[in-house]
């Protein structure tokens, strides 16, 4: 690893390594982000309209 830290290219080799493992765990977590946030939309959605429909059932003028 000394080595590496003397050699220019090297280095720059290793931060574009660590750079694209970083874009792509980044980008992995994007989407478990987004996925997360789509089924909390479907279950809060549901839970409104099961909401809705159930005050409408039980209403009594």
């Amino acid at each position: 690893m000394d080595e590496m830290a003397e050699d220019p290219a090297a280095t720059e080799v290793w931060e574009r390594v660590r750079h694209r493992q970083d874009l792509a765990e980044d980008r992995a977590h994007r989407e478990r982000s987004e996925r997360s946030a789509a089924i909390g939309f479907l279950v809060g959605l549901t839970l409104l309209v099961i909401l809705v429909v159930y005050s409408i059932a039980t209403f009594e003028p």
